[in-house]
């Protein structure tokens, strides 16, 4: 027999299993590549307020909205607190969501996070008022500009609802909801809202 026509059995088996580790590796690496990062608090809040906004609009309670005035980067928490500092927001929170004391509201979803309304998810008969137009009007002072952009805006749009940024609890399962047709929060404190199978709707009790 000629030395080297036949491989070494042991040899051939090392070498598979180099080319199964080699190729393992470059599929490892594709896949860390590839995966989809991981979402952030804000996006994940956002995502579900959407939702929520989507179906608290086609309740008949809220048909009466043409389009809702973006929401300022304030939580509700700090709009009671700078509008009604008498109300003790806080305790509310902790009775409406069932916490154990002040100290889990960190936890809450709404009260850090930024809140990105993607108009493409929003109920298309809504047209969502961006924020940053109207405060750059503002800022202007120049009043018969303001009144023309509310005019136009109120011609196309007659009725304009209010909606401050929703507070949820970790799971999503709770929360506090405040969507008005009238521009100020501060008659009534946000009814709590809860989700069952699925399906935002408002907690009375």
């Amino acid at each position: 027999m000629v030395a080297g026509t036949y491989a070494n059995p042991l040899a051939t088996i090392a070498e598979m299993k180099l080319k199964f580790v080699f190729f393992s590796l470059i599929f490892s690496s594709f896949l860390s590549c590839t995966n989809f990062k991981q979402k952030t608090r804000s996006e994940i809040y956002s995502e579900n307020t959407i939702e929520l906004l989507n179906q608290m609009l086609e309740k008949e309670d809220y048909q009466i909205c043409d389009c809702i005035l973006e929401p300022s980067e304030n939580s509700m928490l700090y709009d009671w607190k700078d509008d009604a500092p008498v109300f003790d927001f806080k305790k509310y929170i902790v009775e409406k969501l069932e916490l154990k004391d002040i100290s889990e509201i960190d936890s809450l979803y709404g009260i850090r996070e930024k809140l990105i309304l993607d108009i493409d998810l929003i109920s298309d008969r809504i047209y969502i008022v961006p924020r940053k137009k109207l405060d750059s009007i503002r800022k202007l002072e120049d009043i018969i500009a303001f009144r023309e952009f509310l005019s136009k805006l109120y011609i196309e749009h007659p009725n304009m609802c209010y909606l401050s940024k929703p507070i949820f609890d970790s799971k999503f399962e709770k929360g506090l909801f405040d969507l008005t047709d009238y521009n100020g929060h501060m008659i009534t404190p946000p009814p709590k809202i809860k989700k069952v199978q699925g399906n935002w709707d408002f907690d009375w009790n």
